[in-house]
C-alpha cells in the first residue's frame, strides 16, 4: 500500500547550509517508514546535466534551467507525488512562484527554513572536495529574504539549524509536521493507492534505476554519460520488467551495462578525492606475485582491522594478501591471490571483489595450468581491465621472451582482453615496474558502483582483536554501512550491530559501496561469518540451496558436463560442493541436456549441498574438484538466472512428419507423425511447429499414417513437422 499526496515543500538556506542532506534524509523517512511517494527536486539536477554546464556558470542559460526545474516540480505534484523543493529560495518572489505552481494545480505547500549561520556554511562549503566561491556564500546571505512570517503564505512550518541538531533529528521533526499538516489538508487530495504485485514491482525498477542513475551523474558530472546511461536505464527497465526481475536485479543489471560504457567517458569523481579500485594479481604459483606486490605496495593494510594471513610457506602465498598504492587519481587496494592449484578457492574469492586484473606471467617458465585456470577466473567473472606483467625478464634470453609473448598472445585473442597490454617486467629489480603502472592506469575507468540500495559486503575475514572485539573485513558491493547498524550474517541468519569502521588507517562513521573495511561488530562471533558469508542489511536477502545460472563452458576444460555430476560451485565468494544438471527451458519444462562440451552454453540446474546467498545476477563458477593440477578444471562461468526454485526434469523425444494436402483455411493433413489411429488419437490437442517455426494443433486422426492439423498460417506442402515429446525423469 502506498500513499499519493500532490504537496510542496519548499526548502529555503544558503549554499553549503545542509540542504541537500535534510532533503534526502526527509525523503527517506516519507518514503521507507510512511510510505508516501517523495521526489526531492533541485535546479542544480538539470544546471549539471546540461551540456554547458562545463563552461561554467552561464545567467543567460538560467531562464531554461529554471523553467525545467519547475516543470519537474509540477510533474510531480501531478503525478500526486510529495515534491521537496531543494533549492536556495532565498527571495520571497521564488517561493512566491512556487507557491502558485502548487496553488494552481490544487496541492498543499510549506516552507522550510534551514538557518545555518554563515560562519558555518562557509566552514562546510571548505570542507567540500569542490567547494564553492565563499563570496558567493556571503553574497546570497546578504540577499537573503528570510521567511519569518511576514505574510501567512510565507510563514515556515519548521526552521531548523543542521549546526545544532543532527539530521535525524531535524528530519524526524519535519516529518512530524508534514504529516501533521496532511492530516487536514485544504487543497491536497490523499489518496491510497492498491497496487498490485506487478505495479509496485514496476514502480520499484523505475524508482531503484533512476536513483541509481542519479547517484552516478552526482559523482561523475559528464553531460554525455548522462545521455548514455538514460538510454541504458530504459532498456535494463524494459528487459527487467519482461522478465520479471526484481528492482535490485535491475539495478544490478544496469550497473554492469553502464560499467561496459564507462570507459568511454572523461569521468573525474568530482570532489570526492582518490577512486577507490581493487587489482587482483593472478598467475601460477611462484611466477612472482608477491614479489611485485612488494613493489607496488605504499602501504602494508587497507581496512587497517585486516588480519595479517597465514601468508607464507617456502615464499609461497597461501591465502589473499591486501595492500595498497596510489596511481594517478585512484586509490588501488591490491589483492595477491595465492597460485598454487590446492589454493583456487581464494582466486575465486579474490576475483569477486577485483575491477581490474594484472595476470603475472614467469618470462623463463612460460604460460603454465594455474595461468590458465586464473585467466578462465578473470574472463568468466566478467573482471572489466586486465594488464599482463611478463615478470623474471631477468632471467630469460630476448628469443624466450618473444616465445612466451606469442603463447600469451594466443591466449588472449577472442577474448574481451584481445588488446590488453604485455608489459615485461622483473619484480626482483625493479625494471618495467613504472610501465606496469603507467598501463594500468591507462586501463582502469573510474567504477561505477551500486552505491545505493541495501547493504551487502562478502566476508574474507573475521576474527577478535583484544580491546575491539570481532572484526569483519571485506569490500562493500553494495549500499552504505553507518555505526550503530545492525547488520545480519547470511546464511549462518546472525545479526549484529556496528561498533566501528576502519578503512586505510581512519576511523569512519560511514563506508560505501567500493570501499575496502574493517567492521567491528557487537554481539557476533568470529565462527558465526566465514569467507564467503555475507554482512547484509537484515532482511534484505534470501538464502537458497537450488539454483540456475547461464553457462558457458570454458574451451580449454577437456572433459563433458554432464547430468547429475557433483561440482564445486562458487556463487560470489562462497564455495559449495553441488549437483549440477545441463540443460535447456522448453515450454517451461527443463529438459536435461545429456552432455556439454567446451565452448557451448547452456542453462545449469544446481542442487547444493548447504545453504547459500544468491541473488540474480551473480557470478557463479563451477570447477571440478577430482581433477589433478596438470589438468585444466574450470568448467566454466556466467551469472544465476534464477533462485530458489526445486525444478522437475524432463527428457524429449521429437517425432517428424511432413505437410500434406489442404483441408481448410490453414488447416493440412500431416503424414508421418504416427503409425496407428490409437496413437494418433491420443496427442489430438498437441502442439507441432513446422521446420519454418509456424505452430500448429493436432485436431483430428485420420487414418493409420495421417493427421489433420491447424496452424496459425499457411504452411507449404512438403514441409517437416515436429512433435515434441516430453517425459518427466527421476533425480537420482
Amino acid at each position: 500500500m502506498s500513499q499519493s499526496y500532490p504537496y510542496l515543500l519548499i526548502l529555503c538556506g544558503l549554499p553549503a547550509s545542509g540542504k541537500t542532506t535534510v532533503s534526502k534524509s526527509v525523503a527517506s523517512l516519507l518514503e521507507d517508514k510512511h510510505g508516501i511517494s517523495t521526489m526531492v527536486i533541485s535546479s542544480d539536477d538539470f544546471r549539471g546535466m546540461l551540456s554547458f554546464s562545463s563552461k561554467g556558470f552561464q545567467p543567460e542559460r538560467e531562464t531554461s534551467v529554471k523553467t525545467l526545474y519547475e516543470k519537474a516540480i509540477a510533474t510531480g505534484l501531478e503525478n500526486g507525488f510529495l515534491v521537496i523543493s531543494d533549492d536556495l529560495n532565498y527571495y520571497k518572489s521564488m517561493r512566491s512562484d512556487l507557491r502558485h505552481i502548487a496553488k494552481r494545480l490544487d496541492s498543499d505547500y510549506d516552507i522550510v527554513f534551514v538557518d545555518t549561520p554563515v560562519e558555518q556554511a562557509l566552514k562546510w562549503n571548505q570542507e567540500r572536495g569542490s567547494p564553492l566561491p565563499s563570496s558567493l556564500i556571503e553574497e546570497v546571505n546578504q540577499k537573503l529574504d528570510p521567511p519569518k512570517g511576514d505574510y501567512k503564505w510565507d510563514t515556515p512550518l519548521v526552521v531548523v539549524d543542521p549546526s545544532k541538531q543532527s539530521y535525524e533529528e531535524i528530519a524526524q521533526t519535519i516529518v512530524t509536521a508534514v504529516l501533521k499538516r496532511l492530516e487536514n489538508p485544504k487543497r491536497s487530495k490523499p489518496k491510497k493507492i492498491v497496487e498490485n504485485e506487478k505495479s509496485l514491482r514496476a514502480r520499484g525498477i523505475e524508482r531503484e534505476t533512476r536513483k541509481s542513475m542519479m547517484e552516478v551523474m552526482t559523482r561523475y558530472k559528464n553531460p554525455d554519460l548522462g545521455i548514455s546511461l538514460s538510454r541504458i536505464r530504459k532498456e535494463v527497465v524494459k528487459k527487467a520488467l519482461a522478465d520479471g526481475s526484481k528492482p535490485v536485479d535491475a539495478v544490478d543489471l544496469f550497473l554492469r551495462e553502464a560499467n561496459a560504457v564507462a570507459k568511454s567517458y572523461s569521468m573525474a569523481d568530482e570532489g570526492k578525492g582518490l577512486v577507490p579500485v581493487h587489482v587482483g594479481l593472478f598467475g601460477h604459483v611462484d611466477h612472482g606475485k608477491t614479489m611485485l606486490a612488494r613493489q607496488l605496495t605504499e602501504k602494508p593494510s587497507t581496512a587497517a582491522l585486516d588480519k595479517a594471513p597465514d601468508s607464507v610457506r617456502r615464499g609461497m602465498t597461501l591465502d589473499m594478501g591486501f595492500s595498497a598504492f596510489t596511481l594517478g587519481q585512484y586509490l588501488v587496494t591490491l589483492v595477491d591471490l595465492p597460485g598454487h592449484f590446492s589454493l583456487v578457492r581464494h582466486v575465486v574469492a579474490g576475483a569477486n571483489i577485483i575491477d581490474a586484473a594484472v595476470l603475472i606471467v614467469a618470462a623463463d617458465l612460460g604460460l603454465q595450468v594455474q595461468s590458465v585456470e586464473h585467466f578462465s577466473i578473470i574472463k568468466n567473472l566478467g573482471i572489466k581491465d586486465l594488464v599482463v606483467a611478463l615478470n623474471k625478464v631477468d632471467l630469460a634470453s630476448p628469443e624466450r621472451i618473444e616465445e612466451v609473448k606469442k603463447k600469451v598472445l594466443l591466449l588472449l585473442k577472442g577474448t574481451p582482453y584481445e588488446k590488453a597490454k604485455i608489459v615485461e617486467i622483473s619484480g626482483l629489480t625493479g625494471k618495467g615496474i613504472d610501465e606496469l603502472k603507467s598501463a594500468l592506469q591507462d586501463s582502469l575507468s573510474p567504477p561505477i558502483r551500486q552505491w545505493t540500495g541495501p547493504f551487502k559486503m562478502p566476508i574474507d575475514h573475521a576474527f577478535t582483536i583484544a580491546g575491539v572485539g570481532t572484526v569483519l573485513t571485506g569490500t562493500i558491493h553494495r549500499g552504505k554501512v553507518k555505526l550503530k547498524d545492525t547488520i545480519e550474517i547470511k546464511p549462518a541468519d546472525k545479526r549484529g550491530q556496528v561498533r566501528s569502521l576502519r578503512s586505510f588507517g581512519e576511523d569512519k562513521e560511514e563506508a560505501i559501496a567500493g570501499e575496502r573495511v574493517g567492521v567491528a561488530v557487537k554481539n557476533l562471533k568470529p565462527d558465526d561469518a566465514h569467507r564467503g558469508y555475507l554482512a547484509v542489511s537484515p532482511g534484505s536477502i534470501t538464502s537458497t540451496r537450488y539454483v540456475i545460472t547461464e553457462l558457458d563452458v570454458d574451451k580449454y576444460y577437456r572433459r563433458s558436463l554432464t547430468p547429475y555430476s557433483d561440482v564445486d560451485v562458487f556463487v560470489g565468494s562462497f564455495e559449495v560442493l553441488g549437483n549440477v544438471v545441463p540443460g535447456v527451458m522448453e515450454d517451461g519444462r527443463f529438459v536435461v541436456t545429456h552432455s556439454v562440451k567446451a565452448s557451448e552454453k547452456c542453462l545449469v540446474y544446481i542442487e547444493l549441498r548447504q545453504q547459500v546467498v544468491a541473488e540474480r545476477g551473480d557470478p557463479v563458477l563451477l570447477i571440478n574438484p577430482g581433477l589433478q593440477a596438470r589438468e585444466f578444471r574450470i568448467i566454466g562461468g556466467g551469472r544465476l538466472t534464477e533462485t530458489n526454485n526445486k525444478l522437475e526434469f524432463f527428457s524429449k523425444k521429437t517425432k517428424e512428419g511432413t505437410v500434406g494436402q489442404t483441408r481448410g483455411a490453414n488447416e493440412y493433413s500431416v503424414k508421418g507423425l504416427f503409425s496407428t489411429l490409437e496413437a494418433a488419437s491420443k496427442f489430438v490437442g498437441n502442439q507441432v511447429v513446422t521446420a519454418s517455426g509456424v505452430r500448429g494443433e493436432i485436431r483430428a486422426s485420420l487414418s493409420p499414417g495421417e493427421v489433420s492439423v491447424k496452424f496459425k498460417e499457411p504452411v507449404s506442402e512438403g514441409e517437416k513437422v515436429f512433435l515434441c515429446l516430453y517425459k518427466k525423469l527421476k533425480i537420482k
